[in-house]
């Protein structure tokens, strides 16, 4: 299992409470965690809940074609977990996040578990760009 720790400051124009809320609105988090997703359809869950898990159908484009898989979002009061777990065409791949809002800061812990190949494809796409790139705007 691949581990990575992201944190990042918020910028001044940007209070906690309203990350929380950007992150609660879930739709940020889909477009950093599925890019280039062609759909997200929620099949359960409420996205206005804390502590409920919110399960997303993502539709994604592939080079063979599209995929589907689930993407879970469940709102925290300091901020939001995910679970990831697309089809790669090899092996299994989940990846699993803590996105906290603390002390200023962003804090993103980040669990990888899939083979050697997809982990390595995955850590520098999701990680280093992935919502941080949303937040900073």
């Amino acid at each position: 299992m691949a581990t990575a720790s992201i944190r990042t400051s918020l910028p001044s124009h940007i209070t906690p409470a309203s990350l929380i809320q950007i992150l609660h609105s879930h739709q940020p988090i889909i477009d950093a965690l599925a890019p280039g997703n062609t759909a997200s359809k929620l099949t359960s869950g409420d996205p206005a809940a804390i502590g409920t898990p919110c399960v997303y159908i993502i539709t994604a484009p592939t080079p063979i074609g599209t995929s589907t898989y689930p993407l879970t979002i469940t709102n925290l009061l300091d901020g939001v977990d995910t679970l990831v777990q697309p089809k790669p065409p090899v092996g299994k791949l989940e990846i699993r996040a803590k996105w906290r809002v603390a002390e200023g800061e962003l804090r993103e812990e980040v669990e990888i578990e899939g083979n050697f190949v997809t982990r390595r494809f995955v850590l520098p796409v999701s990680l280093y760009g992935g919502c941080r790139k949303k937040i900073k705007r």
